[in-house]
């Protein structure tokens, strides 16, 4: 039969053990909320960058379309006109 001794020593090592695992298990979900938002950051980052490079096109075609079309507004109707990219 297990002695009172016994038992108590390993009481104590199943509380340490609980304290450290505790402690662990505090650590890693403050790590986890840490990556989560830079991971949330990252994709944020992405995404600006995606919308950017969009927009940066569109304002390229704009810009092309605009001139093309102040060619063929500038000119009387009765002229000719070319098209630039002929």
């Amino acid at each position: 039969m297990e002695t009172i001794t016994e038992f108590v020593g390993r009481k104590s090592a199943y509380q340490e053990t609980i304290r450290s695992l505790e402690t662990q298990k505090q650590v890693l979900a403050n790590q986890v909320a840490e990556l989560r938002e830079r991971v949330e950051a990252l994709e944020l980052q992405r995404q600006i960058a995606i919308l950017r490079n969009e927009v940066d096109s569109l304002q390229a075609e704009k810009e092309s379309l605009s001139k093309r079309a102040s060619i063929y507004t500038s000119t009387s109707p009765n002229e000719p006109t070319e098209d630039p990219q002929l």
